[in-house]
């Protein structure tokens, strides 16, 4: 069917930016049988339109002469060699059909052998050292830098530190300790610690007495360690007494390195001798499952050994380094930190919490403690950039080396990054799954213009040592550069397999089909990725269902596991969804089981038209988690809000007042595109939590919250645009009023109020004769009631609100304004108001 006579038939949607129903156009034309005209020889000949009516026409032309092939293109999505690429390929496919007119299509060569070569060129580091295979474990490399550096400052808490000759005898002597209780090669130990000096003591320990530890977050979900604690069985488990209650049932040996230290102490503070192979396991990090059950990497002494390495020699860490811990153990990037710090003389700097309070303190104390090397996870990366940007902040001089990885990295941020920071440090994007060693490639981001292509990805770069990357079909065919594929690491960095899971593992780690070495394996990544021209990957997307949240990597299926046990989920599906800020996060859409819908069909019918008395909390500070989602998420009442910001707020300065916790409507102006929003709250907890909700939303650039009386406090600026909410929680003329008309002094002239007026009816009416046969409340309604009475300390006659009132029961023919307020200009107070109704 022609073209054409298919749009006209079909009638899709016309949009002016591409051609209608596909992009992509497959065209065969027979020229061999050409019409026969008396007098007339007929030839075809082909016209060069210059233009492309498609993304990509293939045209093919047969003639008597040749089947000829040729490929029309737009050059705004396509460059010359892309498309010469294309030709060769379709070029090679033709060729190996005609060749093997038997063979499945699927296994049929596209690439040349020069191709081949070149993507197997890609896959390794171009400058690979000779003989970098490791010799030593990662704690003979710290020993012996110990005997170079011993009275150089190895690690610093807060206003704690010790030198390399200290922390090497406080490990000597836990473990030899270790060793007394059996603790040796292969044998797994637990370590659920906050960080501290001890933190890292326990982990050089447990390697020195040729254990392999499972880091254990004190932070996580009770029912996560306890899951990793029955799967790994560990047989002795280090923390401290502030942790006890933390750790869920276990069998194991506890040993708290605060109050135990004393015992600790007897033993020899010599290097115990070693007993460790490259092939034992150094250390057990868990990832989440597509199950629900969390499955346990092994990395080996060799893959540690041998990325530590790496690092040292790709980063040019030396010895004056000042390096910032700021990861989980539970990551293997705090393994990069501590290890590739301890064995190169530096001086490793643990993070506090405080550092994390803002970005300006997180600049302050980098400054302040000289830090030289920071390793990020990229959503800090991203806020940190916002930051400089928006606030005009200075990243500190001392810093060189700034190192991200743990999700995709935006370009926008780096074009930011690059007006704000420029070239004095270097930016390095690093990728690597747990199973292959914390970084498997690594792209120096400072290298790359400041201006690209529209639609280009940062990429995450070429291979490290001792590490093969190849992106490869789901036949394990090579694919073109420029085509996507599936990621496949090999290398002496890919993990010993899953702990207990000998099928995962065979599933996962699979033979190396491009290496002829005994036993070579590949780990497939399950990312979606492709090979540019100069050889770095690009980074797609995921094939499964496994994402990247703030740093943490989530199996989607694991969390939909988990709600379909619940008796009223019949099934579930949870997605990754960014919010307006550009920060992601987590949704679940659920369909509910049978007697969930069965009950809620028949509570909906009980309270259909049921009344409801509720105790008047809006002058009490009463509000919880329930109260105040019921009224954020009143959707006429934030659909009115909404349409006035939308209008109104682009480009401009905002101050609203009473943010409340969540800060709605400030959240709303960033929405709709304001510059500036000042947001004031007067409540301590209003205001925390506020904070904390602006901080992880990523907002603090844009809203700046203010915490006191709005009668009191003073803005940087003058704003535009005034919002509030305050009518719902403190209605009456001589409460709201005096607050907003005092506002004023916030704003320029030819300012606006959001609410432009407040409206509060009045009318006589008799109460519902179910109020008046039952006068309670519900369970909800009674629990507000007592949080009422708490607050103001002894029980009283609270004013009442009715839900649902029957318009029936209004006694009167009219309604009358009870308060009738216009914010448009200053509200005079009104204390008493006449009405008059009639009957």
């Amino acid at each position: 069917m022609p073209f054409d006579q298919l749009v006209e038939a079909l009638q899709p949607e016309r949009d002016t930016s591409r051609t209608p129903l596909f992009q992509v156009m497959f065209n065969v034309q027979d020229y061999s049988q050409l019409p026969e005209m008396p007098g007339l020889a007929l030839s075809l000949v082909k016209i060069d339109t210059k233009t492309a009516q498609f993304d990509l026409t293939v045209s093919i032309d047969i003639t008597h002469e040749a089947v000829a092939a040729s490929f029309e293109y737009n050059t705004d999505l396509f460059d010359a060699t892309t498309i010469t690429k294309m030709l060769r390929h379709f070029e090679n496919l033709l060729s190996a059909i005609a060749a093997h007119p038997q063979a499945r299509l699927s296994n049929l060569p596209l690439l040349s052998e020069a191709d081949r070569q070149e993507l197997l060129e890609f896959s390794t580091n171009k400058f690979q050292i000779p003989h970098s295979q490791p010799e030593q474990c990662i704690h003979q490399l710290f020993e012996a830098q110990v005997e170079r550096t011993p009275n150089a400052v190895a690690v610093v808490f807060e206003n704690q530190s010790l030198t390399y000759t200290e922390l090497n005898q406080r490990s000597n002597q836990l473990a030899h300790y270790l060793r007394n209780l059996g603790v040796k090669p292969e044998v797994l130990v637990g370590i659920c610690i906050e960080r501290s000096l001890e933190m890292v003591i326990g982990l050089l320990a447990i390697l020195k007495a040729g254990g392999a530890y499972l880091p254990l977050d004190p932070a996580y979900p009770k029912e996560r360690l306890a899951l990793m604690l029955k799967d790994a069985q560990v047989p002795v488990l280090l923390t401290s007494s502030a942790q006890l209650d933390t750790i869920p049932e276990h069998q194991s040996q506890i040993i708290c390195l605060d109050t135990d230290w004393q015992t600790i102490a007897e033993n020899s503070q010599d290097n115990p001798t070693h007993q460790t192979q490259l092939e034992n396991i150094a250390y057990l990090i868990y990832t989440s499952g597509s199950t629900g059950i969390p499955k346990g990497v092994m990395i080996q002494h060799c893959s540690l050994s041998s990325y530590i390495n790496a690092a040292c020699i790709e980063f040019a860490l030396k010895s004056s380094d000042r390096i910032l811990q700021f990861t989980s153990i539970s990551f293997d990037v705090a393994a990069e930190e501590i290890f590739s710090c301890l064995v190169q003389g530096a001086t490793l700097i643990l993070r506090t919490d405080k550092m994390l309070s803002s970005i300006l303190e997180f600049l302050y104390q980098c400054n302040n403690l000289g830090l030289t090397v920071l390793d990020l996870p990229t959503s800090f990366w991203h806020q940190l950039t916002d930051e400089l940007s928006i606030g005009n902040l200075v990243l500190p001089s001392t810093i060189r080396l700034v190192l991200i990885g743990g999700e995709k990295a935006e370009p926008s941020r780096l074009k930011i990054w690059q007006q704000q920071v420029g070239e004095q440090v270097r930016l390095v994007n690093c990728y690597g799954p747990t199973e292959t060693t914390i970084s498997a490639t690594v792209c120096d981001l400072s290298e790359l213009p400041a201006i690209k292509p529209v639609g280009w990805e940062l990429p995450i770069g070429k291979p490290v040592q001792n590490i093969q990357t190849y992106v490869l079909d789901s036949s394990l065919q090579l694919v073109p550069v420029g085509v996507p594929g599936e990621l496949y690491i090999g290398g002496l960095n890919t993990a010993r397999g899953y702990l207990n899971r000998a099928d995962l593992t065979a599933e996962k780690f699979i033979p190396n089909p491009y290496n002829t070495e005994p036993g070579a394996r590949l780990y497939r990544t399950g990312d979606l990725v492709r090979y540019r021209l100069d050889g770095n990957i690009e980074f797609l997307g995921r094939i499964d269902h496994q994402v990247k949240i703030r740093g943490f990597r989530i199996e989607l299926g694991e969390i939909e596991a988990m709600l379909n046990q619940h008796s009223d989920v019949q099934e579930s599906v949870v997605m990754e969804r960014e919010d307006v800020s550009g920060n992601k996060r987590l949704v679940a859409y659920i369909v509910p089981g049978k007697r969930h819908v069965n009950l809620l069909s028949e509570q909906e019918n009980q309270q259909k038209d049921q009344i409801e008395l509720w105790p008047s909390v809006g002058e009490y500070p009463v509000y919880d988690e329930f109260l105040y989602y019921a009224m954020t998420n009143d959707q006429r009442r934030n659909n009115s809000y909404k349409f006035a910001i939308n209008q109104l707020v682009k480009d401009k300065v905002v101050v609203e007042i009473g943010t409340g916790k969540d800060a709605i409507l400030s959240r709303f102006c960033v929405e709709a595109g304001a510059k500036k929003v000042y947001a004031i709250e007067i409540g301590e907890e209003a205001y925390r939590q506020a904070e904390a909700n602006i901080n992880n939303l990523g907002l603090s650039g844009t809203i700046t919250l203010i915490h006191g009386d709005a009668t009191q406090v003073n803005l940087p600026e003058f704003a535009d645009v005034c919002v509030s909410e305050i009518m719902g929680t403190i209605a009456g003329s001589e409460g709201v009023t005096v607050i907003l008309n005092d506002a004023r002094r916030f704003l320029k002239q030819d300012s606006v109020m959001i609410p432009f007026k407040g409206v509060t009816k009045i009318a006589p009416a008799c109460l519902p004769d179910e109020l008046l046969d039952n006068p309670r409340f519900t369970e909800l309604t009674a629990y507000y009631t007592e949080q009422v009475f708490e607050e103001v300390g002894y029980p009283f006659d609270l004013r009442l609100c009715i839900k649902k009132f029957p318009q029936s029961n209004i006694i009167s023919n009219n309604v009358e304004n009870f308060e009738n307020l216009d914010f448009t200009k200053i509200v005079a107070p009104e204390y008493c108001h006449e009405v008059k109704f009639h009957y």
